[in-house]
């Protein structure tokens, strides 16, 4: 019951384009290995194998993913704090008036966020 050796095979491959292709292309590749690992448990009548298949995604394509998801939170927390910081800051009285002061302040906040 011990085990007295063992090899490890690792196979890596990088897809480039339209993440659309890079499911169909994962899809095969999960068939593939099924298909390999049914016919080596048959021809070799052991558990001893075993298949993995890893896929994973781009930091990149992540983080475009969940900006895309967000923005709309963004838009929405950006109406809010315009409308609550004129309502602080808003006076009859035109000069003393800081509502636009608050406006341009939040207003950097968002130039921040769309620089970086």
């Amino acid at each position: 019951g011990s085990i007295v050796s063992a090899q490890a095979l690792a196979f890596g491959m990088t897809a480039l384009g339209p993440p659309s292709k890079h499911r169909a292309l994962a899809q095969k590749v999960i068939d593939a290995t099924q298909d390999l690992s049914s016919v080596a448990r048959t021809n070799l009548s052991s558990d001893s194998l075993i298949f993995e298949v890893a896929i994973g995604s781009f930091f990149a394509d992540e983080v475009v993913r969940s900006v895309m998801i967000d923005i709309r939170f963004v838009i929405a927390v950006f109406v809010a704090m315009s409308a609550l910081t004129c309502i602080v800051f808003f006076q009859r009285d035109p000069v003393k008036s800081r509502a636009l002061l608050g406006f341009g302040a939040v207003f950097s906040v968002l130039l921040a966020l769309v620089s970086t």
